[in-house]
């Protein structure tokens, strides 16, 4: 019996180890000395200045650098000019570079893909890009509150109020939460 449960405790500590070293391992960074032009996109985009930002992720593309760090930038510099369509292809193509370990940047893509369908108002299709992030993180209190809106917006009040129950259930002294606002 002893022996039964030391291995089983080597065993998930390994497991733990094993998964410690994926999560931290398989980052991506946008690592400005290897994507320079994907850096000086995502600074333009901070500072507003989207038609430079196109021009800096096209000589990332022309210069071989991250394709999928290029795509999003792509993608997030579209929503700023207000180019949803366009916003979504570009940031659809940065979830076909995946090699299929779910990193905290595609997470913060599928938001924005989310944030891209909804103000094209294609709802149902935010709605299923918070489903697929809330399936995958259940507690993610922004998708669950931004899918009640979403919901609020395609007419499901029902639902929309069970999602933003559950979020102040949760998060009762976020008082953010409370106000709802068309996005």
């Amino acid at each position: 019996m002893k022996r039964g449960f030391r291995s089983w405790r080597y065993r998930t500590v390994g497991l733990f180890l094993l998964m410690v070293a994926v999560l931290t391992g398989c980052s991506e960074t946008s690592g400005a000395a290897d994507n320079p032009n994907v850096a000086a996109g995502m600074q333009a985009i901070a500072e507003r200045d989207y038609q430079a930002a196109l021009a800096s992720f096209e000589a990332a593309l022309a210069e071989g650098e991250n394709e999928r760090l290029t795509a999003r930038g792509r993608g997030i510099a579209y929503i700023g000019m207000t180019d949803y369509s366009s916003a979504i292809a570009c940031l659809e193509e940065y979830l076909t570079y995946s090699n299929g370990m779910i990193n905290g940047m595609d997470y913060d893509v599928n938001f924005y893909l989310a944030v891209a369908y909804s103000r094209s108002e294609e709802y149902a299709k935010a709605a299923q890009v918070y489903n697929a992030i809330l399936a995958l993180q259940p507690g993610n209190m922004d998708a669950l509150y931004l899918r009640g809106n979403v919901r609020l917006l395609m007419g499901e009040y029902e639902a929309a109020l069970k999602d933003f129950e559950e979020v102040i259930a949760l998060e009762p002294d976020n008082y953010d939460r409370y106000i709802w606002r068309k996005r």
